[in-house]
């Protein structure tokens, strides 16, 4: 997925968890603000963050106990 797809992704993210902190706190539901900003939050580092937005494909990740290139065996 290229950068600016995840850019997007987040500006969305970004946009829906600032609305709901927005609409919680004037409803005064105050578990809801948290919801939100934790929704926003994730927007917000998709944008700043694109590259390390989303997790890598399992085969690119080590597997427990697979020797590393700094293994010294």
């Amino acid at each position: 997925m290229s950068n600016t797809v995840k850019r997007i992704i987040g500006a969305i993210l970004l946009a829906i968890g600032g609305g709901l902190v927005i609409a919680f706190v004037l409803s005064e539901a105050w578990f809801g603000v948290i919801f939100g900003a934790f929704i926003g939050l994730f927007g917000l580092l998709a944008l700043m963050y694109p590259e390390d937005a989303f997790p890598q494909k399992a085969k690119e990740l080590p597997q427990r106990g697979m020797p590393t290139s700094d293994d010294e065996s």
